[in-house]
């Protein structure tokens, strides 16, 4: 209620209800407050500038909130509709395996036309299921929910499997793999990660090398971890372009623009996982190296802290 602080509230009782009666001498105190409001000073200003960033500040953390919403409902729609299709997928993929071994050996040109058509099939249906894989992996790596499940494992046998597994590939491509610089030291790893990690690695070296020329795959000791590089002789990356190589959806300035540039940045997040680290050397005209690490399985980074042991002897 409006007026004199100074003058005591009246009750009034109104049809048998309590109620307060307006005061009447508002117009009078409005003149004597009239002119009496203090400058701030230096806590007031303050303190109001504090009240202005909060405000502000709270503003921005519900917008946040919201944008961050709307990339979960995105990621988890990703990953259903992934999930959901991986199954239908696989059959059409296995679906087209059977329509082949039933034509084969048949010489007759219709049926040829048939497993022709199977083979296409299946093809295509195995770049989806991949496809299909990445994004999967790539909303679990947005949301932070990608895992991976380590155990010791020698160093050499990750990249000879990985070389053995990709030899078809690059054998079509004209291009030969050598592994070189290969040490046993027990890693902790993720073997079906790693090898998709490989995959993309040694596919990509195979695309640009170019035929007739070499992919090099090695593994060696680097302190407390192995490194493992891929390289290859193509026509390598530009300096200005190397800091994107890792980054989701980039492909750079490459005359093949196939595929969504999500393969290096999923392998980032599988190497992160595994509590490593991944980077990229490239030159141009000289061709490019992707090297990753992996930490020592626990048992060999222990010995490796622990030093050497020394056993006394007597006088």
């Amino acid at each position: 209620m409006g007026g004199n602080p100074h003058e005591a509230k009246r009750i009034e009782r109104t049809g048998g209800t309590l109620r307060l009666h307006p005061r009447h001498s508002f117009a009078l105190w409005r003149e004597v407050v009239t002119g009496h409001a203090q400058r701030w000073d230096r806590a007031d200003r303050d303190a109001a500038e504090s009240f202005r960033r909060r405000a502000v500040e709270l503003d921005l953390g519900r917008q946040i909130d919201k944008e961050r919403e709307a990339v979960r409902a995105r990621d988890d729609l990703v990953a259903v509709v992934s999930h959901d299709l991986r199954t239908p997928m696989s059959v059409v993929v296995m679906q087209a395996a059977i329509i082949q071994r039933m034509i084969i050996g048949d010489a007759d040109g219709v049926l040829q036309r048939f497993r022709t058509a199977a083979l296409t099939i299946q093809r295509a249906g195995q770049q989806m299921g991949s496809l299909l894989h990445d994004l999967l992996d790539l909303s679990k790596i947005q949301a932070g929910r990608f895992t991976v499940t380590p155990a010791p494992c020698p160093a050499s046998r990750l990249v000879v499997e990985a070389v053995e597994m990709m030899e078809g590939v690059a054998g079509e491509a004209n291009v030969t793999l050598v592994t070189e610089s290969l040490v046993d030291d027990p890693v902790q790893a993720d073997s079906e990660r790693i090898f998709q990690v490989f995959s993309n690695l040694i596919g990509n070296a195979i695309k640009y090398a170019g035929q007739g020329r070499q992919v090099r795959v090695g593994v060696a000791r680097s302190g407390r971890a192995c490194e493992f590089r891929v390289a290859d002789s193509g026509p390598g990356i530009a300096p200005d372009q190397i800091e994107f190589l890792f980054q989701r959806f980039w492909q750079g300035k490459r005359d093949d623009s196939s595929g969504i540039g999500i393969g290096l940045y999923i392998a980032r997040g599988i190497v992160q996982a595994h509590g490593g680290t991944i980077r990229a050397e490239s030159a141009a005209g000289e061709g490019t190296s992707i090297i990753f690490t992996l930490p020592l399985a626990q048992a060999e980074a222990g010995a490796l802290e622990r030093g050497p042991s020394h056993t006394p002897t007597g006088s």
